[in-house]
């Protein structure tokens, strides 16, 4: 088996889906599908149109929008001479993992390299490992039978009625033994082909009545279920035991249920009861067992018992994990479809899965704190991009620029243009409603007899009164509803995943495949303000003055007129001081925003954003700039000086105050002072001209917020 080549795998699949996909680049961006995309009724939307007729409107405000699944189980090989096997192997701190045999997921195609996959038992959060074994090569016999225990495991784990077609399924299991040595990679004689066997021929075993210590030996790995019926509920058992029932507490049931002893009671209250019962006979004690777990939420609670023996769900206690984790796979896969598709793969897998999912899909993570960071980095790119296009613009007609570029109604409208709405997840996942890809469901119990069933089987008949189709289901399963500022709130959180996977310049790459007008620029690299200095005014700054500022920021400025340009404040601002007020206030507010988001790793947005405001607002500012000296420098007319000398006074006797009442780090002493406008922008006015100066590197900007403003801010407000 180690000879054995494994495929391109993923490759493969991702190029025979952009064959499938149109020659334009508008088709190659949406992958918009109305209807499940494995489905041959399937149609494919041009999501220009989701503005009109695809686009409904509920009753809470939200839209209706097609969603995407994967497309890779549509992709399958004819053929299956090899499978390729990847195991679940459970690992947590809980006591539940040391019960879970490993189950191997046999692929038609070789699924792609995944990272561990989170579950949680019992709210406590457990790793599942995604191991690659070689490829197996059965024989019609053992193909046979492991799609038998295929359909067999998939309908205990639904308790539905579900039949498939051998050469229509996607994917099988197998368990493996529980001495697996995940080191081992050959796995065919690993695989547990006797519980295969029998769980294909049959949904249940008579259990071996007799002593205890031979009922004990036949219930070892095995659980018991009430009645012979399939879908029977199913029990853990705690302990094989006599009935030591009182007869205090059979006189009481007696008298509740009219009759005379324990023995009569079950065999009057179980319909599958044949036979006598003796007082001699052995009794179980025994536990609910529950298949329909949600285990990628962390809210939801699992019923189950900790074993106190190695019991009857070593294989279903596993694959009781089997839907949550192929819901995380094909996730997985369909993340990997978008950033191939729109964003050429610039992100990470990780982080683009974490963007699209939204808060109401209840997993264990979500966009929140992306869109935080995406936010800045939005404005951040937007306010370079109109600086070095628009030069001679006034100040608030670059604002109404940047509004018109970031504002949620544009963000929207061009992410449904370039196709990202129909990959948001957005529906929390329902065990119930699981089904594996090209399953059917009868809603006639006695039909079909069999397991497996042929190609051309109609499974189609009229719809009884009370029963409830899966159609309608997967029907839901294709759309999803969706509002405005949650789609914006998406884009500005890939926004932010672009710039966690490879800094501003992808950050840049993902605005132009959501379509955020960048025109005319290709990458970062092609912004620069040579246009907007060429331009500048004459202004005269002391090498003095020059040469303190540096000193107090850690950065050398190479273009003095723009320093100076930032120290002059006039009550009408010239256009290149509005201009460096506006690039220096989208800078702090992107290096603010990191510092927190760096710090914080587990805050929440809200808190984030209390962190952010307090350290943007002008009393802040103008704070820093008196505490750290550079008030100083500025130039301005005589009644604006006056007002910013009294400020300083105060603002200065206020931290002498608090810190001799050792209150310099408790509270904001410069709260409730109202600065002059002039002083709670020069830093800002400061910082842009530095970042002006140094053709939009980081450099400088990062110096001098680590120099004069993180102090300040660890001080007062983030380590308060």
């Amino acid at each position: 088996m180690s000879s054995l080549k494994r495929p391109s795998d993923f490759g493969d699949y991702q190029s025979s889906r952009k064959k499938h996909k149109s020659n334009s680049n508008l088709s190659q961006a949406k992958g918009a599908v109305k209807g499940n995309s494995t489905h041959p009724d399937s149609k494919v939307v041009d999501s220009r149109n989701l503005f009109s007729s695809e686009r409904k409107t509920g009753k809470s405000g939200l839209q209706c929008y097609p969603a995407l699944a994967t497309s890779f189980w549509s992709f399958l090989p004819t053929d299956m001479e090899f499978l390729y096997p990847t195991i679940l192997v459970v690992y947590s701190a809980s006591t539940l993992a040391k019960f879970c045999a490993p189950i191997s997921i046999l692929t038609r195609r070789p699924l792609p390299d995944f990272d561990g996959l989170k579950v949680f038992f019992s709210k406590v959060p457990s790793q599942v490992r995604l191991l690659k074994a070689d490829p197996v090569k059965l024989d019609s016999g053992r193909l046979h039978l492991l799609g038998m225990f295929t359909v067999r495991l998939c309908r205990l784990v639904t308790n539905k009625h579900l039949a498939c077609a051998l050469d229509n399924i996607p994917y099988f299991f197998a368990p493996l033994r529980l001495d697996w040595d995940p080191g081992n990679t050959s796995i065919l004689d690993e695989i547990s082909w006797e519980i295969i066997g029998e769980a294909a021929n049959s949904s249940s075993l008579a259990i071996n009545t007799g002593p205890v210590d031979t009922l004990e030996q036949g219930l070892h790995d095995a659980i018991v279920q009430d009645g012979g019926a399939e879908f029977a509920r199913r029990f853990e058992v705690i302990q094989v035991k006599k009935d030591r029932i009182t007869h205090e507490t059979i006189n009481v049931i007696s008298r509740e249920s009219n009759s005379e002893n324990m023995p009569e009671i079950s065999e009057r209250t179980s319909e599958a009861f044949t036979g006598s019962l003796e007082y001699e006979h052995p009794s179980l004690e025994v536990s609910l067992f529950e298949l329909h777990a949600n285990c990628l939420n962390p809210s939801i609670p699992d019923t189950s018992k900790e074993p106190t023996k190695r019991s009857a769900i070593s294989v279903l206690r596993t694959a009781s994990l089997v839907p949550s984790v192929l819901r995380r796979i094909n996730d997985l896969l369909l993340v990997k479809e978008l950033n191939s598709i729109l964003f050429n793969n610039v992100l990470s897998g990780k982080l683009l899965h974490t963007a699209i999912t939204c808060p109401s899909a209840k997993m264990d993570f979500d966009y929140e704190r992306f869109e935080f960071l995406g936010d800045s980095v939005l404005k951040y790119v937007a306010s370079v991009y109109i600086i070095s296009c628009y030069p001679s613009r006034p100040g608030m007609n670059i604002h109404c620029t940047r509004q018109q570029m970031v504002n949620n109604k544009s963000l929207m409208q061009n992410a449904l243009e370039a196709g990202l709405v129909p990959y948001i997840q957005s529906r929390p996942f329902v065990p119930r409603q699981w089904k594996p890809p090209n399953f059917e469901v009868f809603p006639d119990k006695a039909y079909p007899s069999t397991l497996l069933i042929g190609k051309g089987l109609d499974v189609s008949r009229k719809k009884g009164p009370n029963e409830n189709f899966p159609d309608e289901i997967q029907k839901e399963e294709t759309i999803h509803w969706l509002g405005d500022k949650m789609i914006a709130d998406v884009a500005e959180a890939i926004i932010g995943a672009g710039y966690l996977s490879g800094g501003i310049e992808a950050a840049f790459r993902v605005m132009k495949a959501l379509r955020i007008p960048l025109p005319m620029m290709d990458s970062m690299s092609d912004l620069r303000p040579e246009a907007l200095s060429k331009s500048l005014p004459l202004a005269e700054i002391g090498d003095d003055v020059r040469t303190s500022i540096e000193i107090l920021i850690g950065h050398k400025c190479d273009k003095s007129q723009l320093l100076a340009h930032a120290l002059l404040h006039k009550p009408r601002k010239p256009t290149i001081v509005e201009h460096l007020e506006f690039l220096g206030d989208a800078v702090l507010e992107f290096l603010c925003t990191r510092y927190v988001f760096d710090q914080n790793e587990h805050l929440l947005p809200e808190g984030l954003t209390l962190f952010k405001s307090a350290m943007m607002s002008n009393s802040t500012l103008a704070a820093i700039a008196v505490w750290s000296g550079i008030s100083e420098f500025i130039r301005c007319e005589k009644e604006e000086a006056q007002a910013i000398k009294s400020y300083s006074d105060k603002v200065t006797f206020k931290a002498i105050e608090a810190h001799q009442l050792k209150q310099g780090i408790a509270r904001q002493y410069w709260r409730g002072l109202q600065p002059p406008a002039a002083l709670a922008s020069l830093l800002k006015t400061i910082m842009g001209a530095i970042h002006m100066s140094d053709n939009f590197s980081f450099i400088g900007v990062e110096n001098m917020f680590r120099n004069v403003l993180q102090p300040f801010y660890d001080k007062h407000i983030i380590n308060v």
